[in-house]
């Protein structure tokens, strides 16, 4: 048991270290990267709905003849 603790001290202690070595974005360029990521999302979002609602309307289409 006292080896799987001393892992998981190794572990964080690692984890830790590398988080040192991050180097941050300045608050500016996080604002524009949400940004950017907010507005990709919502155009892909409206792209999907869009393709999802003319292959609905194709589909209706298709089965009132049959």
């Amino acid at each position: 048991m006292n080896k799987i603790l001393q892992g998981f001290k190794e572990y964080f202690d690692g984890v830790k270290l590398e988080f040192r070595r991050i180097s941050w974005p300045k608050k500016t360029v996080l604002k524009q990267l949400i940004f950017f990521v907010l507005a990709l999302t919502i155009m892909l979002a409206l792209f999907a709905g869009i393709i999802d609602a003319i292959f609905s309307k194709i589909v209706q289409l298709f089965l009132s003849k049959f």
